[in-house]
């Protein structure tokens, strides 16, 4: 009975700061001096973007399931001096306000496709990277007027990531914000290294020396963490209602992969995709992890170049 006592008292104690922690929780979007970026406000999304170069065609990239506008840094300096590159926290992520609904593949398209209008982009090629590669997928499959390509850099194309236990947990209503916030000190920024370290993989000597310094603290913010386990909960179903439409795609694609990716859904679902979609092509490269873009950033470039040369 003693035990039974102290284990309700503990639970009702849980309960209690995670109640407080998710009712006072409030959303900076901030953005820090010495990160690049503006908000602009559209169709009931705030997002933090940043425009580089001024040329008459377009380049717009999307990041990962967890990322941010950092995470083009490597290929930003390649593109800005011959287009105008807009990079964008996506809805939920890094400075940029949380999704007027849950987030998913959906949503998040939509914001894009609202932006694309928003700065009135024509010929824009859009390029994504894992989750964002998903996103600029569903752009393809909706075959946009304004849309000259898309350029998928280790996308999430066909179902294999279900949800995990943490992810319900985080995406409870009422409670999900508060336990990320209780949680965050313990499983925070070491749990997203790890997951990063994993991703990376076998390519740690190619990125940035200050790589985790300046992407972890935007990575592990609250909102974030829960606007990815949002993605998380619908990500197989989404998948699983895109795949039998890819054979329809008409705008040009082009799929880069390395050989060396440790999520293997992601890895063979990339030569699945290529061989789905009319004229797609599909590069793949020895020894690349999952961030691609730091070890290659060159061949995003040449691939966007090709698909405006179209």
């Amino acid at each position: 009975m003693v035990m039974a006592g102290y284990l309700a008292a503990a639970m009702l104690l849980f309960v209690t700061t995670v109640v407080i922690l998710e009712v006072t929780y409030t959303r900076s979007l901030d953005i820090p001096a010495g990160l690049a970026g503006r908000h602009i406000e559209f169709d009931g999304f705030t997002l933090r973007i940043a425009e580089y170069g001024a040329g008459a065609k377009a380049v717009l990239l999307v990041h990962s399931s967890l990322g941010s506008i950092e995470d083009w840094e490597a290929v930003v300096p390649l593109l800005d001096k011959k287009y105008r590159v807009i990079v964008i926290d996506r809805p939920g992520h890094g400075y940029s306000a949380d999704p007027p609904a849950p987030s998913s593949v959906v949503l998040n398209a939509r914001a894009v496709r609202a932006l694309i209008a928003k700065l009135r982009l024509d010929d824009v090629v859009v390029v994504g990277h894992s989750y964002g590669g998903t996103v600029a997928l569903k752009l393809a499959m909706d075959n946009l007027p304004v849309l000259k390509g898309v350029v998928l850099v280790a996308p999430g194309s066909s179902a294999d990531f279900p949800p995990t236990v943490l992810d319900r947990l985080i995406t409870t209503p009422w409670i999900g914000r508060g336990v990320v916030r209780l949680l965050l000190p313990l499983i925070g920024e070491s749990a997203i290294r790890t997951g990063a370290m994993t991703s990376i993989s076998p390519n740690l000597d190619r990125m940035p020396t200050n790589f985790f310094d300046t992407h972890l603290p935007i990575w592990a913010r609250p909102g974030s963490i829960r606007a990815r386990a949002e993605q998380a909960m619908v990500f197989d179903q989404e998948l699983t209602a895109m795949v039998p439409a890819y054979p329809n795609i008409r705008v040009p694609v082009v799929v880069l992969q390395g050989d060396a990716d440790e999520y293997l859904p992601i890895r063979n679902g990339s030569r699945r995709l290529a061989q789905a979609i009319p004229g797609a092509e599909l590069k793949t490269f020895a020894d690349t992890g999952h961030y691609l873009q730091y070890v290659h950033p060159e061949a995003v470039a040449e691939a966007v170049m090709r698909l405006h040369l179209k």
